[in-house]
């Protein structure tokens, strides 16, 4: 693998993803909206991400606006990360993703907790690994 670092921002939408291929680590940086608007390609994308590498880092800082849709996208990718032994971190997250968490009675914290996976995930092809997100 060479040592490039990609992006792609898919048309329509307001996310962008890295890869860097010298640590392996996917970011996915969301800009803009995290709403029921652009779930589905936000999803889509989250899903690639997982696909590509055992270890995904979500930057939510840039997030202006937040909405059911968007945080249920957040827990299932926690969820499909914590199924699948990736590795999952979150970097900064804005005012309008926390204020949405804490509308909803969600804790931010436990929301959006690291999840290292134990060293046996660690192995798994990924060709192997479940569906979901």
């Amino acid at each position: 693998m060479t040592n490039e670092v990609s992006e792609s921002r898919p048309r329509d939408t307001d996310h962008a993803a890295s890869f860097d291929c010298t640590s392996g680590e996917v970011t996915v940086k969301v800009e803009g909206e995290l709403s029921i608007r652009n779930a589905d390609s936000l999803r889509t994308l989250l899903a690639e991400s997982l696909d590509r590498s055992s270890c995904l880092a979500i930057d939510l800082a840039d997030v202006e606006s937040c909405d059911a849709a968007g945080l249920q996208l957040i827990c299932s990718l926690r969820r499909t990360a914590v199924e699948r032994g990736q590795r999952l971190r979150f970097g900064e997250i804005s005012d309008a993703f926390k204020s949405a968490s804490d509308a909803l009675g969600l804790r931010t914290a436990d929301l959006l907790a690291d999840i290292e996976p134990a060293a046996e995930h660690f192995s798994t092809a990924p060709g192997e690994r479940s569906r979901g997100v």
